[in-house]
Protein backbone atom coordinates (compact mmCIF):
# COMPACT_ATOMS: atom_id res chain seq x y z
CA UNK A 1 0.00 0.00 0.00
CA UNK A 2 1.59 3.19 -0.85
CA UNK A 3 2.01 5.75 1.91
CA UNK A 4 0.53 9.43 0.96
CA UNK A 5 2.14 10.94 4.24
CA UNK A 6 3.93 14.48 3.33
CA UNK A 7 7.48 14.43 3.86
CA UNK A 8 7.29 17.64 6.34
CA UNK A 9 4.94 18.95 8.59
CA UNK A 10 4.29 22.32 9.56
CA UNK A 11 5.63 24.67 12.64
CA UNK A 12 2.98 24.42 15.32
CA UNK A 13 1.38 27.49 17.11
CA UNK A 14 0.52 27.00 20.29
CA UNK A 15 -2.57 29.65 21.37
CA UNK A 16 -1.60 31.94 23.65
CA UNK A 17 -3.04 33.67 26.71
CA UNK A 18 -6.94 32.78 25.85
CA UNK A 19 -8.11 36.35 27.94
CA UNK A 20 -6.74 38.45 24.96
CA UNK A 21 -8.27 37.54 21.84
CA UNK A 22 -6.77 39.44 18.87
CA UNK A 23 -7.24 39.34 15.52
CA UNK A 24 -3.84 37.27 15.08
CA UNK A 25 -4.94 34.86 18.12
CA UNK A 26 -7.97 33.88 15.50
CA UNK A 27 -5.82 33.24 12.75
CA UNK A 28 -3.54 31.23 14.92
CA UNK A 29 -6.82 29.18 16.13
CA UNK A 30 -7.72 28.44 12.67
CA UNK A 31 -3.90 27.31 11.90
CA UNK A 32 -3.69 25.41 14.95
CA UNK A 33 -6.79 23.13 14.07
CA UNK A 34 -5.19 23.09 10.46
CA UNK A 35 -2.15 21.73 11.67
CA UNK A 36 -3.95 19.13 14.30
CA UNK A 37 -6.09 17.83 11.36
CA UNK A 38 -2.86 17.91 9.36
CA UNK A 39 -0.99 15.98 12.11
CA UNK A 40 -3.51 12.86 12.46
CA UNK A 41 -3.93 12.62 9.01
CA UNK A 42 0.09 12.41 8.25
CA UNK A 43 -0.76 9.17 5.84
CA UNK A 44 -4.68 8.27 5.57
CA UNK A 45 -3.62 4.89 4.35
CA UNK A 46 -0.86 3.52 7.36
CA UNK A 47 -1.36 1.38 9.91
CA UNK A 48 -1.18 3.87 13.26
CA UNK A 49 -2.89 1.07 15.88
CA UNK A 50 -2.80 -2.94 16.25
CA UNK A 51 -4.23 -4.10 19.25
CA UNK A 52 -5.06 -7.75 20.39
CA UNK A 53 -6.83 -9.11 23.05
CA UNK A 54 -10.09 -9.90 21.71
CA UNK A 55 -11.23 -12.96 18.98
CA UNK A 56 -9.19 -10.59 16.00
CA UNK A 57 -6.48 -8.63 16.18
CA UNK A 58 -7.59 -4.85 15.55
CA UNK A 59 -6.20 -2.34 13.50
CA UNK A 60 -6.86 1.42 12.60
CA UNK A 61 -5.30 3.31 9.93
CA UNK A 62 -4.93 6.64 10.56
CA UNK A 63 -7.77 7.41 8.48
CA UNK A 64 -10.22 5.04 10.54
CA UNK A 65 -8.63 6.31 13.57
CA UNK A 66 -9.50 10.52 12.43
CA UNK A 67 -12.96 9.02 11.66
CA UNK A 68 -13.80 7.53 15.04
CA UNK A 69 -12.57 10.09 16.92
CA UNK A 70 -14.13 12.63 14.90
CA UNK A 71 -17.70 10.41 16.05
CA UNK A 72 -16.92 9.92 19.62
CA UNK A 73 -16.47 13.73 20.18
CA UNK A 74 -19.65 14.38 18.47
CA UNK A 75 -21.01 11.88 20.55
CA UNK A 76 -19.68 13.01 23.39
CA UNK A 77 -20.49 16.51 22.80
CA UNK A 78 -24.02 15.75 22.17
CA UNK A 79 -24.57 14.34 25.44
CA UNK A 80 -23.28 17.60 27.45
CA UNK A 81 -19.55 16.69 27.69
CA UNK A 82 -17.21 20.15 27.87
CA UNK A 83 -14.38 21.30 28.77
CA UNK A 84 -12.86 20.73 31.89
CA UNK A 85 -15.77 17.84 32.59
CA UNK A 86 -13.93 14.23 33.29
CA UNK A 87 -14.13 10.96 31.03
CA UNK A 88 -13.03 7.89 31.82
CA UNK A 89 -12.13 4.33 31.00
CA UNK A 90 -12.69 1.32 33.29
CA UNK A 91 -10.98 -0.07 29.98
CA UNK A 92 -8.45 -2.63 28.44
CA UNK A 93 -5.73 -1.80 26.28
CA UNK A 94 -7.74 -1.97 23.26
CA UNK A 95 -8.42 0.27 20.24
CA UNK A 96 -11.17 2.50 21.68
CA UNK A 97 -9.18 3.71 24.69
CA UNK A 98 -7.49 5.71 22.03
CA UNK A 99 -10.48 6.52 20.48
CA UNK A 100 -12.11 7.52 23.22
CA UNK A 101 -9.17 9.34 24.89
CA UNK A 102 -8.56 11.68 21.68
CA UNK A 103 -12.23 12.28 21.43
CA UNK A 104 -12.39 14.16 24.85
CA UNK A 105 -9.05 15.44 24.23
CA UNK A 106 -10.69 17.67 21.63
CA UNK A 107 -13.16 18.87 23.32
CA UNK A 108 -10.78 19.69 26.02
CA UNK A 109 -12.27 16.94 28.64
CA UNK A 110 -9.88 15.44 30.60
CA UNK A 111 -9.22 11.66 30.63
CA UNK A 112 -8.27 9.37 33.27
CA UNK A 113 -8.60 5.13 33.02
CA UNK A 114 -8.00 2.08 35.05
CA UNK A 115 -8.13 -1.20 33.83
CA UNK A 116 -10.42 -4.03 34.87
CA UNK A 117 -8.15 -5.91 36.92
CA UNK A 118 -8.08 -3.39 38.88
CA UNK A 119 -11.21 -3.97 42.13
CA UNK A 120 -13.82 -1.92 42.86
CA UNK A 121 -12.18 0.02 45.89
CA UNK A 122 -9.26 0.85 43.55
CA UNK A 123 -11.10 2.36 40.89
CA UNK A 124 -13.08 4.25 43.17
CA UNK A 125 -10.47 5.61 45.00
CA UNK A 126 -9.47 7.18 41.77
CA UNK A 127 -12.18 8.14 39.83
CA UNK A 128 -13.96 9.37 43.16
CA UNK A 129 -11.51 11.98 43.58
CA UNK A 130 -12.56 13.64 40.43
CA UNK A 131 -16.27 12.82 39.95
CA UNK A 132 -16.31 12.26 36.29
CA UNK A 133 -19.33 12.56 33.91
CA UNK A 134 -18.79 9.26 31.42
CA UNK A 135 -17.54 6.61 31.66
CA UNK A 136 -16.47 3.43 29.08
CA UNK A 137 -16.29 -0.22 30.15
CA UNK A 138 -16.22 -3.71 28.84
CA UNK A 139 -18.67 -6.60 29.79
CA UNK A 140 -15.94 -9.04 30.34
CA UNK A 141 -12.17 -10.06 29.12
CA UNK A 142 -9.72 -12.87 28.36
CA UNK A 143 -6.91 -12.97 30.82
CA UNK A 144 -4.62 -16.76 30.19
CA UNK A 145 -7.24 -18.67 28.41
CA UNK A 146 -10.18 -17.99 30.97
CA UNK A 147 -12.89 -15.20 30.69
CA UNK A 148 -13.62 -12.82 33.68
CA UNK A 149 -17.05 -11.43 33.82
CA UNK A 150 -16.96 -7.37 34.16
CA UNK A 151 -20.09 -6.15 34.89
CA UNK A 152 -20.79 -6.88 38.50
CA UNK A 153 -17.41 -4.69 39.60
CA UNK A 154 -18.69 -2.01 36.97
CA UNK A 155 -21.98 -2.11 39.01
CA UNK A 156 -20.62 -1.25 41.86
CA UNK A 157 -18.13 1.34 40.79
CA UNK A 158 -21.16 3.01 38.91
CA UNK A 159 -23.06 3.23 41.85
CA UNK A 160 -20.11 4.86 44.09
CA UNK A 161 -19.94 7.63 41.39
CA UNK A 162 -22.81 9.57 41.43
CA UNK A 163 -22.38 12.27 38.77
CA UNK A 164 -22.12 10.01 36.15
CA UNK A 165 -24.42 11.00 33.41
CA UNK A 166 -23.45 7.48 31.04
CA UNK A 167 -21.86 4.69 31.40
CA UNK A 168 -21.25 3.22 27.64
CA UNK A 169 -20.48 -0.87 27.28
CA UNK A 170 -18.04 -2.16 24.66
CA UNK A 171 -19.03 -5.98 24.00
CA UNK A 172 -15.55 -7.09 24.34
CA UNK A 173 -16.04 -10.68 24.49
CA UNK A 174 -19.45 -11.05 23.96
CA UNK A 175 -21.81 -10.29 21.76
CA UNK A 176 -23.90 -7.73 22.39
CA UNK A 177 -27.22 -9.94 21.96
CA UNK A 178 -26.02 -11.85 24.51
CA UNK A 179 -24.85 -9.01 27.30
CA UNK A 180 -27.64 -8.09 29.94
CA UNK A 181 -26.83 -4.66 31.10
CA UNK A 182 -29.92 -3.98 32.65
CA UNK A 183 -28.20 -3.70 36.04
CA UNK A 184 -26.41 -0.96 35.31
CA UNK A 185 -27.67 2.69 35.51
CA UNK A 186 -27.19 5.10 33.03
CA UNK A 187 -25.62 2.66 30.35
CA UNK A 188 -26.21 1.66 27.07
CA UNK A 189 -23.94 -0.29 24.21
CA UNK A 190 -20.92 1.60 22.16
CA UNK A 191 -22.47 1.25 18.87
CA UNK A 192 -25.67 3.37 20.31
CA UNK A 193 -23.23 5.88 21.83
CA UNK A 194 -21.64 6.58 18.75
CA UNK A 195 -24.91 6.49 16.68
CA UNK A 196 -25.88 10.10 18.39
CA UNK A 197 -22.44 11.24 17.44
CA UNK A 198 -23.66 10.41 13.32
CA UNK A 199 -25.72 11.87 10.79
CA UNK A 200 -26.74 8.87 8.96
CA UNK A 201 -23.80 7.74 7.83
CA UNK A 202 -21.88 10.84 7.54
CA UNK A 203 -18.66 11.33 9.36
CA UNK A 204 -19.05 14.60 11.70
CA UNK A 205 -15.99 17.26 11.07
CA UNK A 206 -13.20 16.87 13.73
CA UNK A 207 -12.49 19.89 15.37
CA UNK A 208 -10.32 20.80 18.30
CA UNK A 209 -11.11 22.87 21.09
CA UNK A 210 -8.50 26.01 20.96
CA UNK A 211 -7.40 25.81 24.88
CA UNK A 212 -4.09 27.60 26.73
CA UNK A 213 -1.21 25.39 26.57
CA UNK A 214 -1.30 24.41 30.45
CA UNK A 215 -4.77 23.04 30.07
CA UNK A 216 -4.88 19.48 31.49
CA UNK A 217 -4.86 16.81 28.76
CA UNK A 218 -5.06 13.68 31.41
CA UNK A 219 -5.03 12.74 35.24
CA UNK A 220 -3.09 9.92 37.02
CA UNK A 221 -2.43 8.58 40.42
CA UNK A 222 0.30 7.62 42.51
CA UNK A 223 0.72 3.79 43.34
CA UNK A 224 -1.78 4.41 46.50
CA UNK A 225 0.90 1.81 48.92
CA UNK A 226 1.35 5.08 51.19
CA UNK A 227 -2.13 6.09 51.53
CA UNK A 228 -4.95 6.95 49.11
CA UNK A 229 -3.74 7.36 45.32
CA UNK A 230 -2.87 11.30 44.55
CA UNK A 231 -4.06 12.38 41.59
CA UNK A 232 -0.90 13.84 39.86
CA UNK A 233 0.07 16.52 36.85
CA UNK A 234 3.19 15.76 34.48
CA UNK A 235 5.28 18.04 32.26
CA UNK A 236 4.64 18.16 28.30
CA UNK A 237 7.64 15.68 28.24
CA UNK A 238 6.38 12.41 26.26
CA UNK A 239 6.75 13.78 22.65
CA UNK A 240 10.35 14.88 23.33
CA UNK A 241 11.27 11.81 25.09
CA UNK A 242 10.71 9.56 21.82
CA UNK A 243 11.32 11.74 19.14
CA UNK A 244 14.97 13.37 20.67
CA UNK A 245 15.85 10.68 23.33
CA UNK A 246 14.60 7.74 21.50
CA UNK A 247 15.20 8.77 18.27
CA UNK A 248 11.63 7.40 16.94
CA UNK A 249 10.45 8.24 13.75
CA UNK A 250 7.62 8.03 11.50
CA UNK A 251 8.89 4.62 10.45
CA UNK A 252 9.48 3.30 13.87
CA UNK A 253 6.76 0.83 15.82
CA UNK A 254 6.50 0.49 19.05
CA UNK A 255 5.25 -2.81 20.80
CA UNK A 256 3.10 -1.41 24.12
CA UNK A 257 2.76 -4.65 26.19
CA UNK A 258 0.84 -3.93 29.35
CA UNK A 259 -2.30 -2.79 30.68
CA UNK A 260 -3.93 1.21 30.91
CA UNK A 261 -3.69 0.83 34.74
CA UNK A 262 -3.46 3.55 37.31
CA UNK A 263 -3.80 6.29 35.39
CA UNK A 264 -4.28 7.80 31.69
CA UNK A 265 -0.13 7.84 31.69
CA UNK A 266 -0.07 4.67 28.99
CA UNK A 267 -2.80 5.96 26.94
CA UNK A 268 -0.97 9.50 26.75
CA UNK A 269 2.42 7.71 26.18
CA UNK A 270 0.79 5.83 22.93
CA UNK A 271 -0.82 8.94 22.08
CA UNK A 272 2.63 10.80 21.59
CA UNK A 273 3.77 7.85 20.06
CA UNK A 274 1.07 8.36 17.28
CA UNK A 275 1.37 11.98 17.36
CA UNK A 276 5.40 11.20 16.55
CA UNK A 277 4.07 9.08 13.45
CA UNK A 278 4.37 5.72 14.60
CA UNK A 279 2.56 2.78 14.53
CA UNK A 280 1.02 1.57 18.22
CA UNK A 281 1.32 -1.98 18.86
CA UNK A 282 -1.26 -2.90 21.98
CA UNK A 283 -0.60 -5.87 23.64
CA UNK A 284 -2.92 -5.77 27.08
CA UNK A 285 -4.00 -9.07 28.73
CA UNK A 286 -3.65 -11.70 26.41
CA UNK A 287 -6.75 -13.99 25.68
CA UNK A 288 -4.31 -17.17 25.70
CA UNK A 289 -1.13 -18.42 26.12
CA UNK A 290 -0.44 -18.89 21.96
CA UNK A 291 -1.27 -15.15 21.69
CA UNK A 292 2.09 -14.36 23.35
CA UNK A 293 3.16 -15.00 19.63
CA UNK A 294 1.83 -12.18 18.73
CA UNK A 295 4.98 -10.99 17.46
CA UNK A 296 5.21 -13.38 15.02
CA UNK A 297 1.80 -12.71 13.64
CA UNK A 298 2.00 -8.97 12.68
CA UNK A 299 5.39 -9.03 9.97
CA UNK A 300 5.38 -5.33 10.40
CA UNK A 301 6.67 -5.68 13.94
CA UNK A 302 9.68 -8.08 13.04
CA UNK A 303 12.92 -6.35 13.92
CA UNK A 304 11.55 -3.29 15.38
CA UNK A 305 11.62 -2.96 19.02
Amino acid sequence: MDCDRPKELPILMWRPDPNRVTKMDKFRERVNNKFNLKLVLTCTTCITVIAEGREEVEKRTFRELADNVAVYAAAMKKMGIKEGDRVVGYIPNCCVTIEAMLGAASLGAVWSSTSPDFGVTGVLDRFTQIQPKLIFSVDAVRYNGKQHAHLDKLQKVVEGLPELEKVVIIPYVNKKEDIDISSIPKSLFLDDFLASGKDGETVPPLEFAPLPFNHPLYIMYSSGTTGPPKCMGTLIQHLKEHVIHGNMDRDDIMLYYTTYTISGKKVEVAVKRILAGEDIQQRGAYSNPESLDLYYHIPELQGNW
